[in-house]
């Protein structure tokens, strides 16, 4: 589901990120997956809204990083990325919206990171590729496991991806990027008007 280079991103006008374009519209389809505590959860929640970010890897301790992770294009930030969603955490609920972290690594190494960093939302663990492959979701290899790359989704009620946010150059922007797009959905727009052509695609 990767491209076969050891990159944690991609160019926008790659094949991965016309294949993440086209999921707007799809329904990501029921399953569980483990959360820091092993209970299984669905990672659509009950709310209006819920933000999917998929992201490498993140740690508690720095020693925990794969060797040669900084060198992996795409792969830091993840720290950074999940703090960010973190402080505007408020921000998302005052719109309706439930945040989900997606890994592939062990639901303990998850818990120790959300303990760490304080984190008020879920972190749930794909190391069985279930949502991956489901979505066709891009993927890359690093010390011998597969993990995904950095993508958010923009899941309404009903399990429809209105947006697909891919490929994130910038962890901490994409938060406002997820922020701006719930806005300009929950707009009301006059009658007949269509939704803008960005909020279509990514």
């Amino acid at each position: 589901m990767g491209d076969g280079s050891l990159t944690a991103t991609s160019g926008r006008r790659s094949h991965e990120a016309r294949r993440a374009r086209r999921l707007v519209g799809r329904r990501v389809p029921e399953l569980t997956l483990s959360d820091a505590r092993g209970t299984r959860r669905d990672p659509v929640s009950d709310a209006a809204w819920t933000i999917i970010y998929c992201y490498p890897g993140a740690y508690a301790s720095s020693d925990a990083y794969p060797v040669g992770w900084g060198e992996i294009p795409g792969a830091t930030g993840c720290t950074l990325e999940s703090t960010t969603f973190r402080d505007r955490f408020d921000d998302f609920v005052r719109l309706g919206a439930q945040v989900v972290g997606v890994s592939t690594e062990h639901p303990e190494e998850q818990a120790a990171f959300a303990a760490k960093a304080r984190l008020p939302f879920p972190l749930l663990s794909d190391q069985e590729l279930q949502l991956a492959a489901a979505l066709r979701l891009p993927t890359f290899r690093a010390d011998g496991s597969d993990r995904l790359k950095r993508l958010t989704l923009i899941v309404a009620a009903g399990r429809e991806i209105r947006h697909v946010l891919y490929p994130v150059p910038d962890p901490l922007g994409s938060v406002d990027d997820a922020l701006r797009l719930l806005e300009r959905f929950q707009r009301p727009r006059p009658h007949g008007e269509t939704a803008p052509e960005s909020a279509k695609s990514a």
